[in-house]
């Protein structure tokens, strides 16, 4: 009888144990079930926020994250582009917490409305998976950028003489997260000109244009203009973003800086189309007496970049086609030289 009852304590023990493992369980718990971004102006350049799981079961709780995103302007590039979370997954004993961060940046983004929801699967089985819901509202900021910040025709030019056209580009960028729109360009100057303004410009988040300006005057001396840009960038002065534009014609002969030799007139290169240029182009140039004439590309500090051709070529205009590629994207210069000396234009190539 003492045996039987023995036996049945024992089975009785073992029976609540099994009892319990089976019913051991994960209870999983969120501390928040979303987060909005602040609205804060300036928009920060990164936004960083965090929640907790919590284990309130007596088993552990197995987890993982995905991200679902749920809305977003057609323009604005994918959530992996702007989102980041430092943890997506992992295993939490009973009693204790996950903290999950996360960031946004803001300064990634257009304007609009962006939804995203982390959802999270687990092995608590009396819930189905959970989500945590993540909004922001980007009121989108254009910025407008204009390279280079002074242009100098001395510095782009091996040199500047009476009589002649010298051409340079200024790039245009939008360098914000919303449509930038450029109202109004100004310049008020009789040796600087540029394209007539004709109407508005719209530039998209990170689109680039050029904008061309030109100098030009029949008297050595200092020349300066002041051209302006007129955009819905906030905070811009009421006239406009101002790019000083200076150009020097010395005194006596105009002498290249690298060879010494003097610009002779009637040397030149009258145009280059397109430019800027991607693709096929054609180079129209002059030379005043029969002679060898070498075409070059160049970088603006004086490297080769490109030897476009050489020949002996009779007095006049001539023109040579070049393909650009295999050159990346940047500001050239195409140089002309021949015995009597050497001139150059500006080129760009866009890609």
């Amino acid at each position: 009888m003492r045996n039987d009852f023995g036996k049945l304590t024992m089975a009785l023990a073992i029976a609540l144990i099994l009892f319990g493992v089976a019913t051991a369980q994960p209870i999983l718990r969120l501390s928040a079930e979303n987060w909005e971004m602040p609205v804060d102006d300036p928009l920060p350049q990164v936004a960083r926020s965090s929640f907790f799981i919590e284990n309130q079961g007596d088993a552990q709780l197995e987890w993982s994250i995905e991200v679902e995103e749920l809305m977003r302007p057609d323009e604005a590039p994918i959530w992996s582009q702007w989102f980041h979370i430092d943890l997506s997954q992992g295993f939490i004993e009973p009693g204790h917490v996950a903290m999950v961060s996360f960031a946004i940046e803001p300064a990634r983004l257009v304007g609009g409305q962006y939804v995203l929801d982390l959802i999270i699967t687990h092995n608590d089985p009396n819930q189905p998976e959970v989500a945590f819901n993540v909004t922001a509202a980007i009121t989108g900021v254009p910025l407008l950028t204009v390279l280079p910040s002074v242009v100098n025709f001395n510095e782009a030019f091996e040199a500047v003489e009476t009589g002649r056209e010298y051409v340079l580009p200024l790039r245009l960028c939008n360098d914000g997260s919303d449509d930038l729109m450029i109202d109004d360009i100004t310049l008020e100057s009789e040796h600087f000109l540029m394209d007539r303004f004709e109407e508005s410009i719209i530039l998209q988040p990170g689109e680039t244009r050029d904008w061309m300006v030109r100098f030009q005057a029949a008297e050595v001396g200092e020349y300066a203009a002041v051209i302006r840009f007129i955009s819905n960038m906030p905070d811009a002065p009421e006239e406009g973003i101002g790019i000083p534009l200076q150009a020097v014609i010395p005194a006596g002969d105009r002498v290249s800086r690298n060879s010494g030799s003097v610009v002779i007139t009637g040397l030149s290169i009258t145009a280059i189309s397109p430019n800027p240029l991607n693709g096929v182009g054609t180079i129209h140039f002059q030379v005043p007496t029969a002679s060898l004439a070498k075409l070059g590309l160049y970088t603006v500090d004086g490297r080769l970049i490109s030897e476009l051709g050489q020949s002996n070529l009779a007095r006049g205009e001539h023109t040579l086609q070049w393909d650009a590629a295999g050159v990346p994207s940047g500001n050239y210069f195409v140089k002309l030289n021949t015995p009597e000396g050497e001139t150059s234009l500006p080129m760009t190539i866009l890609k």
